[in-house]
């Protein structure tokens, strides 16, 4: 059988990928010349949602934790002090999960971006790592170091 020159094996999917340029373990999906825009789309959507989240969530906590109460009693300010503290514990943990997930997520999408820059796939400058990586220890093994 004919195989193009840009056609992968994803030994994740056990399948060959024509333009094959990454297996995404998040979608369980190989991503391909075809399915590349909609991957970058992604990023951009999660970033976006995980910004709109964590300036959400920060937005909670503060107006929660500056809010006044208008109870008389002690027993009814102690209640008010520990549901509004609850609320904002719970907001500021929402607010750190999704502003990690934005933050790694924007790691991810700059990766990516620099990657189309170069014009190379996933699959191209992990080989190019591996490749470096060889040479630079068989450089090391031979005493050939570059000065």
């Amino acid at each position: 059988a004919y195989v193009s020159e840009n056609c992968r094996h994803c030994g994740m999917c056990q399948r060959c990928v024509s333009g094959f340029d990454h297996h995404c373990i998040y979608l369980n999906n190989c991503i391909n010349r075809d399915t590349y825009t909609y991957f970058i789309f992604l990023l951009i959507s999660v970033i976006f949602f995980s910004t709109i989240s964590f300036a959400s969530n920060l937005y909670l906590a503060i107006a929660n934790l500056n809010s006044h109460s208008h109870s008389s009693s002690i027993t009814e300010l102690r209640n008010d002090f520990r549901i509004r503290t609850g609320i904002s514990v719970v907001t500021i943990i929402s607010g750190i999960l999704s502003g990690t997930c934005g933050v790694l997520t924007l790691q991810l999408f700059l990766f990516h971006c620099y990657l189309i820059w170069k014009d190379l796939t996933t699959y191209d400058f992990i080989l190019q790592q591996r490749e470096r990586k060889e040479q630079k220890q068989n450089e090391k093994a031979t005493g050939t170091a570059a000065l």
